[in-house]
């Protein structure tokens, strides 16, 4: 192989011309041979809001093309540079396979827009897309408050990915949330924070297999959601609550009475998300409760008739890279989500 290739292979970024960067990947791969391989299932474009984040998005790419093989194009916009410039790298993240004897490859295109040169982060995407592949648009941050760059991109999506943990008060923009997802024409909208809900929804159905316990569904007459005050956790708590009060058909008024949520406090509960939640009915209570010491999660009912024995589950925290996994692996849109966000958006 090249000098050329080595590097690109290693995952080196290598500085290229904007006009120039399809052809030197092609010529890159050429020299390629028998031992490295181009793979790519989709193309994933990343918008990112800093410096620091874009080197960070690197390494979860790194880590998503073992399993998740594309084309990844990494956006770096400052629109308030002084200064217009836009400028290009080429690297390549690759996985052993075959035995350990061929190299198996994604390429990641990395756009550094500055100043008016911005508004050509869109169409400069247009022509980088491998065109007969869906294409995932991860934008880290609030795109809600980037509206005008948001837009250019958002009609090149087939899914938006994104995580309201990391925005600032995320709750204050909950209903134009929800009025942006139901947008035509829709892209699958993806919130990394609904996916760390999945341990909490899981555990509340299991626990109303139990016929006796779901009897008592219908009887439901308030839920409280404990939470600690990490990033998201309010956020958590709200779309959990929209869910339950979803799924029972409860109309907005009605959820408005009987949804409590209570920030918790204290060394163990401080950074954490959603600790604990009670779902009560007259005579009854089914309680949830995270132990994060031990990395559990237990379901209990208690009802006069029935000694139910807790249900309970390991967890354990999931990292950046496993919760976009999750989503590729995910291919139909998120409908509770859209519908538990609407009733969010009014319980908030």
């Amino acid at each position: 192989m090249s000098d050329a290739l080595d590097t690109f292979t290693a995952g080196t970024s290598a500085t290229v011309d904007v006009a120039q960067i399809e052809r030197q990947l092609r010529v890159l791969w050429q020299q390629g041979g028998q031992t490295v391989s181009r793979a790519c299932l989709f193309n994933l474009v990343v918008w990112c809001e800093s410096e620091t984040d874009r080197d960070r998005v690197g390494a979860t790419i790194s880590e998503l093309t073992s399993r998740h093989p594309c084309r990844a194009i990494v956006l770096f916009a400052e629109p308030a540079r002084a200064e217009s410039s836009l400028d290009a790298s080429i690297a390549a993240h690759c996985h052993l396979a075959g035995g350990g004897r061929k190299q198996v490859c994604c390429e990641q295109i990395s756009l550094h827009a500055g100043g008016a040169a911005v508004s050509q982060l869109a169409p400069t995407v247009l022509s980088l897309l491998e065109g007969d592949l869906p294409t995932v648009l991860w934008w880290r941050g609030n795109f809600l408050a980037r509206a005008d760059q948001f837009t250019r991109m958002r009609g090149v999506a087939d899914r938006i990915v994104f995580d309201s943990a990391q925005w600032p008060e995320p709750e204050c923009w909950l209903a134009m949330l929800a009025a942006e997802i139901h947008e035509p024409p829709p892209p699958v909208f993806a919130d990394l924070n609904w996916l760390r809900l999945k341990l909490w929804r899981k555990l509340t159905t299991d626990c109303f297999d139990e016929p006796a316990v779901r009897a008592v569904l219908p009887q439901l007459c308030r839920v409280t959601v404990s939470h600690g005050g990490g990033a998201g956790a309010r956020m958590r708590a709200l779309l959990y609550a929209g869910w339950v009060a979803m799924e029972l058909g409860w109309p907005a008024k009605i959820a408005m009475e009987r949804v409590m949520f209570r920030k918790c406090s204290g060394h163990d509960v401080a950074d954490v998300g959603i600790e604990s939640v009670e779902l009560e009915a007259d005579g009854a209570l089914v309680r949830l409760q995270k132990d994060f010491a031990e990395h559990t999660a237990t379901a209990v009912a208690t009802l006069p008739e029935l000694c139910s024995l807790p249900r309970k589950q390991a967890f354990a925290p999931l990292t950046e890279a496993m919760l976009m996994s999750q989503e590729f692996d995910h291919a139909a849109p998120h409908t509770a989500y859209a519908r538990a966000l609407m009733l969010a958006s009014i319980l908030a």
